[in-house]
């Protein structure tokens, strides 16, 4: 067989000392070691004991790893890539088109991160990509991808009550004050009023006060105050 298929190896080895446990590390001692070939994949060597003509030998049946499933129907490989990266001890963050190519990833272990380019077919994502991160599993709860926000919208829901710094009034008293923001109910009179080259105010171009008095006074013999409005009363003093 080829150096990469399945196959299996017979080694003559010296047969056992009654009571003699072999040392760890020989190969009567060996039960399952695990090899990463150059192409990146991973066997497993897994070693049997056969006695044939009188002889012991050890047969080591070399499997693909990705053809192995554990006792509890996991594939072996998983389990490889677990503990590989766990003794690493690092994290990864992939890129998928969607939705189902995240669900297939392999090999995850908690606080993975996945960004998924088109996350529409998470219901809480009305439109564009999303990031997950692969959460631990706990008691019996399974291991899940959780969002950790998307491209378009965000799931927040804020009460007014509890927004540090929030307006005094009420959000029905501001919106009412936003809608009447423009709207006076003595709009021609304050549209009439204006102000001339003097700066005085005036309503309906006329000055409101163009410093002439209704009433003055004077002495008997003084000048008639300018100030005096034409048809205005002038009282005259006594000595």
């Amino acid at each position: 067989m080829a150096d990469n298929e399945n196959d299996a190896s017979m080694t003559p080895v010296t047969p056992a000392t009654p009571g003699v446990t072999p040392a760890p590390g020989s190969l009567e001692d060996e039960t399952v070691r695990v090899e990463r070939l150059s192409d990146g994949t991973y066997v497993l060597h897994t070693s049997l004991v056969q006695l044939t003509g009188g002889a012991r030998f050890i047969l080591r049946p070399r499997t693909h790893a990705a053809d192995v499933l554990m006792g509890d129907g996991s594939a072996a490989l998983d389990r490889i890539l677990l503990l590989e990266r766990g003794l690493a001890a690092n994290t990864t963050t992939t890129v998928v088109e969607n939705i189902a190519e995240r669900d297939l990833l392999a090999g995850k272990i908690p606080g993975d991160k996945c960004y998924v380019i088109d996350a529409t077919d998470d219901p809480t994502v009305d439109a564009g990509g999303a990031s997950y991160i692969w959460m631990p599993a706990k008691g019996v709860a399974p291991s899940y991808w959780r969002k950790l926000g998307e491209d378009e919208s965000q799931d927040f829901a804020l009460d007014w009550n509890k927004i540090n710094g929030r307006p005094a009034s009420a959000p029905g008293d501001i919106d009412a004050a936003v809608n009447l923001a423009h709207e006076h109910g003595n709009k021609p009179l304050l549209d009439a009023l204006t102000t001339d080259a003097e700066n005085r105010l005036c309503l309906n171009g006329a000055p409101v006060d163009d410093n002439r008095r209704e009433l003055a006074f004077s002495d008997p013999y003084g000048p008639i105050p300018a100030a005096l409005r034409d048809g205005g009363m002038l009282v005259v003093l006594e000595e």
